[in-house]
């Protein structure tokens, strides 16, 4: 969707509202940097992807026992399971 941004001196300037933030944090690259584009290689992601894609620090993501990754240099992670801990830790509102 492309909608007009209205600049302060008067003008105006069409911005794309494509990005969806869940599925496309800012900072991750929309095409990984890689020769593989299949869909496999698209969702494992390493742990500064991951915690951006979560909105977590680093440092909060690797103390997370319950979070399956693949150990190794870099750490990756699966995005359906990051998917699924974070289905299964929401708290839901008491009222």
């Amino acid at each position: 969707m492309i909608v007009e941004q209205v600049r302060s001196s008067g003008g105006s300037q069409p911005v794309s509202t494509d990005a969806d933030p869940i599925t496309c944090p800012k900072g991750l690259p929309e095409n990984p940097p890689s020769s593989d584009h299949s869909p496999r290689m698209q969702r494992y992601l390493t742990t500064p992807e991951a915690s951006r894609y979560l909105r977590r620090s680093q440092s909060w993501l690797l103390r997370q026992a319950g979070i399956p990754y693949l150990p190794g240099r870099p750490n990756t992670y699966d995005i359906e399971d990051l998917d699924a801990w974070v289905e299964q830790h929401k708290h839901q509102p008491l009222s």
